[in-house]
């Protein structure tokens, strides 16, 4: 008896992207930054980004162009995309789009865009801003309250940071 081969399709299925499947529903905010602007300016405008959309709960994504880096920053909804749009105007070097046809499929992850000294600079530089370690230290109380005793990627706070971050969140609420 003769076998016979499964037969192929005609095209092959496109695979979701990684963007298209966490992006999905969410309003993007986008900006183009040049690359002719030397790597300490980059660095600047990309620690603007982050810093300011850590807070809204921005997804970041990337691509690189010959001239410049399109960002996409991924928001839950319009209100916190026009929150982070008007905290982001000041910000020399990011210049606002719209989102292009098809985005979603050819951006990658940041980091991945990234080189790896980019990376570690702006690694260092989140690590030192007060604002995104507060943001980060709340969001860490929250999780533990939530979760006690769950391991995770990211360790639990110590019980002095716990603490004093704690304490910080019921002066706020009041």
């Amino acid at each position: 008896m003769k076998r016979f081969k499964k037969p192929r399709p005609l095209r092959p299925r496109r695979k979701e992207s990684q963007a298209e499947g966490h992006l999905a529903g969410n309003v993007l905010v986008c900006h183009h930054i040049s690359l002719d602007i030397g790597q300490a300016r980059l660095a600047d405008a990309l620690f603007a980004l982050f810093s300011r959309g850590c807070v809204v709960e921005a997804a970041f994504y990337a691509r690189s162009e010959p001239a410049y880096m399109l960002t996409v920053q991924g928001v839950f909804d319009d209100a916190l995309a026009q929150t982070l749009r008007q905290n982001l105007v000041g910000v020399p070097d990011l210049v606002p789009c719209d989102a292009p046809e098809g985005v979603l499929s050819s951006i990658l992850p940041l980091g991945q865009v990234l080189s790896a000294e980019l990376n570690a600079e702006l690694a260092l530089r989140l690590t030192q801003d007060p604002l995104v370690t507060e943001y980060t230290n709340e969001q860490m109380v929250k999780r533990m309250e939530a979760n006690p005793g769950v391991d995770f990627i990211f360790p639990d706070l110590s019980p002095e940071e716990y603490a004093e971050t704690k304490a910080k969140l019921g002066r706020k609420k009041s």
